[in-house]
Formats: structure tokens, sequence, C-alpha cells
């Protein structure tokens, strides 16, 4: 049921400022490029840069320490675990991948693009799943642990049933851009760009 009406959650949500789309010059921001490397002498494996100080932001892009494709997305509707109703609470288990709809050219290199930041060995122990659901140009992320236990209906006569538990937390994503190679907005070349006006006409 949750995947059938994403796009009715996430209304109004391109009502938003002209100047939301880049990065604000103010002095409280980080350039990412400004601490983005080519090498991979860093130990951490995460493919989400940090920001050199708790009080400083950070533009949400993501460029991995590969050469590219570096990718520019707007987070929108942000979810925390302690706003939703009943979550579960996740391990450091790896989870399983799902990328569902990712079916044009674009669609296919953005699911190589989520795919990458995963590593390609879940541990089917900890039974949790990420949900990338492409729809409308947006991206709906999800957080699932799925559990098996015997049903207790009338007519399962002890059969195994399966039930969803969200982890959190949940947003959505909207592409902006996606450079071919690594961070460089001024030289790089761009495989998609958004622009606001004349693909944002309708909805339907």
């Amino acid at each position: 049921e949750e995947m059938e009406d994403w796009e009715e959650r996430e209304k109004g949500i391109d009502d938003e400022d002209e100047n939301s789309d880049g990065a604000d010059d103010g002095d409280g921001d980080v350039e990412i490029k400004d601490f983005s490397h080519d090498d991979n002498d860093d130990e951490s494996s995460s493919p989400f840069p940090l920001p050199p100080s708790p009080t400083k932001t950070l533009t949400p892009t993501s460029d991995d320490v590969l050469p590219g494709p570096t990718a520019f997305f707007k987070v929108n509707n942000i979810i925390l675990p302690k706003r939703i109703s009943n979550h579960g609470t996740a391990t450091s288990h790896i989870p399983e991948l799902i990328l569902n709809n990712f079916t044009t050219r674009l669609g296919h290199r953005a699911g190589r693009f989520f795919g990458s930041l995963f590593p390609h060995s879940p541990e089917f122990r900890g039974r949790q799943a990420v949900t990338f659901h492409n729809q409308r140009d947006y991206v709906f992320v999800r957080h699932h642990r799925y559990i098996f236990h015997k049903g207790e209906r009338k007519g399962d006569n002890g059969k195994t049933r399966a039930r969803l538990q969200e982890l959190g937390p949940r947003f959505s994503l909207k592409m902006r851009w996606m450079l071919a190679g690594g961070f460089d907005t001024r030289f790089g070349e761009y495989e998609f760009y958004h622009k606001r006006k004349e693909m944002d006409t309708s909805r339907r």
C-alpha cells in the first residue's frame, strides 16, 4: 500500500525557492570540493564526505573517492525515526538494496550510482532492506526490517507470514544534476541538468 501513492505524500515539495538549488556562499557553509579527494587514503568507507566542523553545513552532494559520476540532490521531507510510529532500531548489519522503477537511460545511471553507495555483500541475518523507489523524477528512500512469524489469522494453519517494520529515516531526493566525472561544476561534463522552468511545467 505504501508504494501506491508516493507522489501524493510529496505534494507541494516543488514550491521551493528558485535559489535553493545551489550551495549557499555564507560564512557557515563549506564547499565540498575544498575537501573532496581523489586518492583513497582515508580509511572511512562512507561515500558521503563530512564537513570539517559540526558547526558548518554541507551541500548534499555525493562525490565518492572514485572518479565519478557525481550527483547533486535536493533532500525533501526528512522524517527521523523518532517521529515514525512503531519504528524499529537499525543494527550495524549491511542492508539489502532494492532499486525500483529505474528504467530510463538516466534511471539506469542513477540506479548504479545508488547501488555503489552500499557494499555488495548484504548481511541477511540483519533482515534489513533499503528501498530507492523512483517515481515522477523523485527518489523515495525507505529503510525497513522484514520479520517472519507464525500466522495468527483464521485459516493460516500455522503458516509463516512476513511483515515489515520501518526503521527510518525516510526522505525523498530530487536530482538537480549529474556530472560524468568528479566534482567540477565549472569545467565538468554534465550528463543531466534539471531545468526547472522547462521541466516542471506539469505534475501529470
